[in-house]
């Protein structure tokens, strides 16, 4: 049985961006023993730095928080934007979807194709090519 607030947590996955011109790309960790579900952001600023947050977003109690300041308005969300308030009273921020992905679907990453092994005998003899 999934935690309560496991949807919005998967609500929050994929790509974002904020007033200020800083992007976020947020993806769903896969959880290990006893860790609680989580997502980990990667932060582009409008300066060009990357910022790498692991376990950023993370569910308690059935609510979303990033860090301990700020929990995910979940009144507010909606597919193409969320809103985090900050959890002392201070300033929130809202973030829009600028992917085209579903805000409701885990981003799901595959592994690559395996990789292809030219042989010296690359020709493999099948039933049709006897006839």
């Amino acid at each position: 049985m999934a935690e309560p607030g496991t949807a919005l947590l998967d609500a929050i996955v994929g790509k974002w961006s904020d007033p200020g011109g800083s992007t976020y790309e947020v993806t769903k960790d896969t959880p290990t023993g006893r860790q609680r579900p989580s997502c980990s952001v990667v932060i582009q600023r409008p300066d060009g730095v990357q910022n790498e947050r692991p376990a950023v977003i993370r569910l308690r109690a059935g609510k979303i928080f990033w860090s301990q300041s700020y929990t995910l308005d979940a009144e507010k969300l909606t597919q193409r934007s969320a809103r985090w308030i900050h959890t002392y009273g201070g300033a929130g921020f809202t973030w829009t979807k600028t992917d085209s992905s579903p805000t409701n679907a885990g981003t799901v990453r595959k592994p690559p194709p395996p990789a292809i092994v030219a042989t010296e005998d690359a020709h493999s003899v099948t039933e049709d090519d006897d006839q």
